[in-house]
């Protein structure tokens, strides 16, 4: 019989424990946040900082972007310059592109090169 006392005292306990738990959730729900800020706001300012922080990847990839288109603009004109292609010692072989100088062809090395000597124009 004490086993049983024992038992309602304890089952007593426990619903007198949720009760507490359950009146202080509700305590809890009803408080106001400090400073007057809702979360209506704080959502808000999350979103526009969000936006903010993208715009400033998107405006710095950007600025990358126009600087390599430069690098490959200025790269171009200097290809341009390289008179490899209208040598004799020049072949498109991708083993050996010149016979003379393969560590300089095609580079920057090759607009100055002292072995180039010019195709000649053949018709037939």
């Amino acid at each position: 019989m004490d086993s049983d006392k024992i038992i309602e005292q304890y089952l007593a306990d426990k619903n007198n424990d949720v009760a507490q738990i359950n009146q202080s959730n509700l305590k809890v729900e009803n408080v106001k946040p400090l400073g007057g800020v809702s979360s209506d706001s704080i959502m808000l300012g999350g979103i526009v900082g969000f936006i903010i922080c993208w715009a400033a990847i998107f405006l710095m990839l950007s600025k990358r972007v126009r600087l390599a288109r430069k690098k490959i603009a200025v790269d171009i004109k200097t290809l341009e310059q390289i008179p490899c292609k209208n040598c004799n010692f020049y072949s498109n072989d991708p083993h050996l592109k010149c016979a003379v100088n393969p560590s300089s062809v095609m580079t920057e090395k090759a607009v100055d090169c002292s072995d180039y000597c010019a195709k000649e124009n053949k018709l037939f």
